[in-house]
């Protein structure tokens, strides 16, 4: 009876412990996300059209520690009291919509890393892409989100196997993954390329300039513009590296749960019984998945000056 008891009580300290600690991740990822939002739809944010993206990318968030947090504690806590998580509509809506954010997130991130390839391989062309082509770009992102995650009521009532659901999930995780490195190798040896090019173009304006003195206005309009274009270039390759770090931790914390959720699907018919999770292990992954939700705003401030400029005023309620 002594043992049952405290048996029981580390249970319950088990379960307080982890609804402690999703509850915190739910609190901070609504704090940092609501605060991303407010700042990226200031004016001077959203003349970098990229805002757009990450302003998406922020929503999703967002709605992931209002919902998805919160229902899979809900999860946690009926799965104690009753061996089992008990079904109901309103449970099955925030489940998809969990699929929903999950689907929009990874979208959001692979749309973000073309963007960027084209930002850095084609940047004339970019520069001249109207406002009207990325809202399009969001929508679009959404509304496959949307249609795609609408499958999990098909599974939820038994119109599609619960398989074909699964493999789905899978391998638009990993496509999108697959996708989006292929787009960071593309800018990395493009910014190589580049990086090059100004620094032979930078050795041939000096020895021009030194050469034929006549021509030295000449040669420093120039330098001027290569200047210019240099620097355009160079924040074009820092927001590209804050997106890449963005999406590189997007993938650390969600690959994870989807190699747990590939050993329980496949269960013992590939992994030996004794291999399988344990629930610490699953909450553990589960957890790193959704403070991936919250990890966003803090990398935006730490990495985006004109975040930080932004936020600092609103801080300060300066105008």
């Amino acid at each position: 009876m002594n043992e049952t008891s405290q048996r029981n009580q580390a249970d319950v300290a088990t379960l307080v412990g982890w609804s402690l600690a999703f509850g915190v991740v739910s609190l901070a990822t609504i704090t940092g996300n609501s605060i991303a939002i407010a700042v990226l739809t200031r004016k001077r944010l959203l003349r970098r059209r990229t805002s757009y993206f990450l302003l998406s990318l922020a929503v999703a968030d967002l709605t992931v520690g209002m919902f998805s947090v919160p229902a899979f504690i809900y999860q946690i806590v009926s799965f104690w009291q009753d061996g089992f998580v008990s079904k109901s509509t309103l449970l099955s809506i925030v489940k998809a919509l969990d699929v929903f954010c999950g689907l929009g997130s990874t979208f959001t991130l692979t749309i973000i890393a073309l963007e960027r390839v084209y930002a850095i391989c084609f940047p004339l062309r970019h520069r001249t892409s109207t406002r009207m082509l990325y809202n399009l770009s969001v929508s679009f992102v959404w509304i496959l989100a949307t249609l795609l995650s609408s499958l999990y009521f098909f599974h939820e009532y038994d119109l599609i196997q619960h398989k074909i659901f699964f493999w789905f999930l899978i391998l638009t995780f990993f496509t999108s993954m697959f996708v989006m490195l292929l787009a960071y190798l593309a800018i990395w040896l493009k910014a190589r390329e580049m990086k090059a090019y100004f620094r032979e173009a930078s050795l041939e304006s000096s020895y021009a300039c030194s050469e034929k003195t006549l021509r030295r206005f000449t040669s420093l309009c120039e330098h001027t513009s290569k200047e210019r274009s240099r620097r355009a270039i160079e924040n074009d390759r820092k927001l590209a590296m804050t997106v890449f770090i963005v999406t590189t931790v997007f993938i650390l914390t969600w690959l994870p749960f989807h190699i747990v959720n590939l050993i329980v699907f496949l269960k013992c018919k590939v992994f030996p019984c004794s291999a399988q999770p344990s629930y610490q292990a699953i909450y553990l992954c589960k957890l790193l998945h959704y403070a991936n939700s919250f990890l966003n705003p803090v990398i935006y401030s730490l990495r985006l000056q004109d975040f930080r400029y932004t936020l600092t005023k609103i801080i300060y309620h300066k105008r």
